[in-house]
């Protein structure tokens, strides 16, 4: 199986080689309420959706790491609308953002199975606000936290618990169901090496992000030797690679009542196993406060016969239980770049996240030993 390969060019060579050394060091995005911003945006949007629109009223949303997120109060023939308008972040744990090609994928998605929110326009250009945004429908309903889940009112109800996990897995296998080569959606995505396993090139593609942000020699061991573990003991897709969202839970959907409206938040998609994204919404530091429930939503016995009656599809446990390490290893990225993205200028609530970095340690070791002695613990 394919190996961490030491001393391969990284995917971002050359932009940084020490924590702290970039230029671009804290960088300030304009407030989209300055008049002179706004004007701006306006000029854009007339320029790139619609010559006659009017914007009446914007604020920002709470909440949210990456991408900004703004409700534009705006007028086009006459007409009151609300759209989204989503800002690309220049410093954050995830970075280097990528609007653009999250952009590609909801158009690659437009009139497919899977429900997205229509893109009005996009901006490429930092110029006009200062990043790459994005203006979107609103779509209506309810976006439920999973930290919070609890509190949700449907959540209370084991039978709603129950018809939600159904419609999470209805909708995974809908996004499983879209052909790759879908809009160019296979070439987008595409990270990897031929004939490796598709969660290598993803392994390799965090390492690489890792690197960008606090040079070669300070990746942490533990992450650098886990990437070996999993691509080691990375399997292939037994049926070829699907497309992956690559953070499916349940605050990533629109919900009206226990249907899906909308799939959002597309930064992370890629082509992998049908069960990356079952791991994912089942690696314990996503279910705290509820362990025993999958997703937050049901026990894993019950999560299987979901899975297997939607997608026709086995739901090999040991397979599974590989994504979850997978899912606690992106995790644990996260929690480390986002102390240096701090440092670099992001939001400073992000560097609350790090208080998770022992716990999530914990569990990747353990998880790890309990795969190796074939014993699952979900």
């Amino acid at each position: 199986m394919p190996q961490v390969d030491e001393h391969r060019q990284p995917l971002f060579a050359g932009q940084v080689s020490r924590l702290g050394s970039r230029e671009s060091r804290a960088p300030q995005l304009p407030d989209l309420a300055r008049p002179e911003v706004r004007a701006r945006l306006l000029e854009a949007l007339r320029a790139g959706w619609r010559d006659d629109v009017e914007i009446e009223r914007l604020h920002r949303a709470e909440g949210g790491f990456s991408s900004e997120t703004w409700f534009v109060d705006v007028v086009t023939g006459g007409t009151s609308e609300t759209v989204v308008l989503r800002r690309q972040a220049l410093v954050g744990p995830l970075e280097p953002y990528d609007l653009a090609r999250e952009v590609a994928v909801v158009r690659a998605l437009a009139d497919s199975e899977v429900p997205v929110a229509e893109i009005y326009a996009f901006c490429g250009d930092h110029e006009p606000v200062g990043a790459p945004f994005v203006v979107m429908r609103l779509v209506e309903g309810d976006i439920p936290e999973y930290r919070t889940l609890p509190e949700y009112p449907p959540w209370a109800d084991p039978a709603n618990r129950s018809a939600m996990a159904r419609e999470c897995v209805r909708m995974l296998a809908a996004i499983q169901r879209t052909d790759p080569t879908r809009s160019g959606l296979d070439e987008l995505l595409e990270r990897g090496e031929p004939g490796d396993p598709p969660v290598v090139g993803r392994v390799r593609w965090i390492l690489d992000k890792l690197e960008y942000q606090v040079g070669r020699a300070a990746v942490l061991p533990v992450l650098r030797e886990t990437a070996s573990w999993l691509c080691a003991n990375a399997p292939q897709p037994p049926d070829g690679p699907v497309l992956v969202h690559g953070d499916y839970k349940v605050g990533n959907f629109v919900w009206r009542g226990n249907k899906i409206a909308a799939v959002l938040d597309w930064e992370g998609a890629g082509l992998g196993d049908p069960l990356e994204d079952v791991g994912y919404a089942c690696h314990p530091l996503m279910r705290v406060r509820e362990p025993g429930l999958m997703a937050m939503l049901v026990p894993i016995d019950e999560l299987e016969r979901i899975y297997e009656a939607e997608t026709g599809r086995e739901l090999d446990r040991r397979r599974l239980h590989y994504f979850v390490i997978y899912a606690v290893y992106f995790h644990l990225y996260t929690l480390v770049s986002s102390i240096v993205a701090v440092t670099n200028g992001a939001d400073f609530r992000v560097a609350l996240g790090y208080s998770k970095y022992p716990r999530a340690t914990v569990e990747l070791v353990r998880h790890m030993d309990a795969w190796e002695r074939g014993s699952h613990v979900l």
